[in-house]
């Protein structure tokens, strides 16, 4: 994982219904067994790595914990465009580390995500056939159903659009 795939493997792991012991994430980080896939070259060398780890864990728990803004560790391309897809995929990997505990906090009435955008005029807007009615100023964040998009909490994920943004949003 590159550091902005494992920023969101972490907030996904602290944020989770369950916990997820180091010994079972580095797995996840290293892809595969420590003693098989990383070569240190000193026990120091190690130490570091997994010191400089645990430290950045501990940084996203302590803003999460004290309720502040956590503000994703994005990289830039060469256009110095910060894209999120490495971290939205490290966070993803995180859930599935605890699929049936994530399906379960998503599903559950009382403590999951409501879709801001469930009631019946914002279903007749995001129709296909009325797909346009959503693309006015204020349409940032919404979701275009028909084709796939799904937006919420800062995180955007547009599946098979080639520009990465919903054709129903302006952003």
């Amino acid at each position: 994982m590159n550091v902005e795939e494992l920023d969101g493997f972490f907030a996904a792991l602290i944020t989770g219904p369950d916990m997820v012991m180091p010994s079972e994430y580095y797995r996840e980080v290293f892809g595969g067994e420590m003693s098989d896939v990383c070569e240190f070259g000193s026990l120091d060398e190690a130490n570091e790595i997994l010191g400089l780890m645990m430290r950045h864990w501990n940084t996203i728990a302590g803003t999460l914990f004290k309720g502040e803004v956590y503000v994703p560790l994005l990289l830039q391309d060469e256009n110095g465009v910060a894209h999120g897809n490495d971290w939205a995929h490290g966070f993803m990997r995180g859930t599935l580390m605890r699929h049936d505990g994530w399906l379960e906090l998503v599903n559950d009435e009382k403590h999951g995500v409501p879709d801001p955008y469930d009631d019946a005029a914002s279903r007749a807007r995001h129709r296909p056939e009325n797909a346009s009615q959503a693309d006015q100023p204020g349409a940032a964040g919404r979701c275009d159903r028909a084709h796939g998009c799904w937006a919420g909490a800062g995180i955007s994920v547009f599946p098979g659009t080639s520009t990465g943004q919903c054709e129903c949003t302006q952003e």
